[in-house]
């Protein structure tokens, strides 16, 4: 499936992480004309390091959030981990199935106060920007 999104999106390269029971998988993709060096991965993240011929070397971390709301505050010891370990220039992208406001929420129960203040606390102790993404194309 991997190999096949890979080509329909007319990318060279690619790491997966495989699903692992609830955990959906991640994949990260590049071109060959850019060098990744993979720095880690888990069953939520894949932290690489991306060298573009003629442009400043960055830092991305793909990351996928925990399914299970009872450990949705994890990914804030892996953020802080990840942010000690690198100075370089820093995107993390992916879905961290969390939400930072109840603005953010579409319908249901309300989010729980909890999960929203730990969410929003790791975006401003690392000084990271929650961008408001649309989902408009899904791949099929």
């Amino acid at each position: 499936m991997v190999d096949r999104i890979k080509h329909k999106l007319h990318f060279e390269a690619c790491f997966s992480v495989d699903a692992n029971g609830r955990k959906g998988g991640i994949s990260l993709f590049w071109k060959h004309s850019d060098d990744a060096r993979v720095l880690g991965y888990s069953d939520n993240h894949i932290d690489i390091e991306i060298h573009t011929r003629g442009q400043p070397i960055w830092h991305l971390t793909g990351f996928y959030g925990e399914p299970n709301r009872r450990l949705r505050n994890q990914p804030r010891h892996l953020i802080r981990v990840l942010s000690q370990e690198s100075t370089l220039p820093w995107c993390i992208t992916g879905d961290f199935n969390n939400i930072a406001n109840q603005e953010d929420k579409r319908g249901g129960r309300p989010y729980p106060s909890s999960l929203l203040t730990g969410f929003q606390s790791a975006l401003d102790d690392y000084n990271l920007i929650d961008l408001d993404l649309q989902k408009k194309n899904r791949i099929h």
